[in-house]
């Protein structure tokens, strides 16, 4: 009788595991979803209706697993922000110069950002506007992701400067015009329909970042900080 019901038990906690995988791969499939209609229609203009059409679901069941739109787009919001945080936090398998460690980085960043096109563009040209919008929630996600993304970039500049790669500075400082360097040719990709790969924008990237736009030699800094 024990070993009976030790087998049904077993049973029961088989059909709670293939339960629990079958939500994570709905909901999977339901972000995923978002993240295209997101890319096409904006925050605003997508509904609950539009996603879950795309996902191949009823609205009804797409509210077993989220209770509204905002949730949906704050899940998003995390898968992307795993994946683009794992990159600046996992170190790179040989050692690299700072200048080489942020070709490394770009390239993954880039790669991850066309392999999740539809989340990437969505969350990129949704952010401007969901910051002036009054979605608590959203907002306060937003916030954090940046002030996070702030930080990790910030500790990447100042070992830069600890290597000598860059002057003396406000690490910060550094990490915002870096950022800022990124974002405009993202922007640029984005404005142009996401035509050819954004790794070809990595040595002009590095280029600006490094060198500045300035054309004469007085203006220009090398990588090791010297004019």
């Amino acid at each position: 009788m024990r070993a009976i019901g030790k087998i049904k038990e077993a049973k029961k906690d088989e059909v709670k595991v293939c339960r629990s995988k079958g939500a994570m791969w709905a909901k999977e499939a339901i972000i995923q979803a978002a993240a295209t209609v997101f890319s096409k229609k904006g925050f605003h203009g997508a509904t609950i209706e539009d996603i879950a059409h795309e996902a191949n679901y009823s609205p009804a069941a797409l509210y077993k697993y989220f209770n509204d739109k905002t949730e949906i787009f704050l899940a998003h919001l995390e898968a992307l922000k795993k994946k683009f945080f794992a990159v600046f936090k996992e170190p790179p398998p040989i050692p690299l110069s700072f200048e080489n460690r942020l070709r490394w980085i770009l390239d993954r960043v880039f790669t991850i950002a066309e392999e999740n096109r539809s989340i990437f563009v969505s969350f990129v040209s949704q952010r401007l506007d969901l910051i002036g919008e009054e979605e608590a929630r959203i907002k306060k996600e937003v916030r954090v992701y940046f002030n996070e993304l702030k930080e990790i970039v910030s500790n990447l500049m100042k070992s830069g400067i600890e290597e000598g790669a860059l002057f003396r500075g406000d690490p910060d400082e550094h990490a915002t015009f870096f950022s800022g360097i990124v974002h405009a040719f993202v922007f640029s990709w984005l404005n142009s329909g996401g035509k050819g790969s954004l790794k070809d924008k990595e040595e002009k990237i590095l280029e600006y970042f490094f060198n500045g736009a300035g054309a004469g030699n007085n203006l220009k800094r090398t990588i090791g900080g010297k004019k």
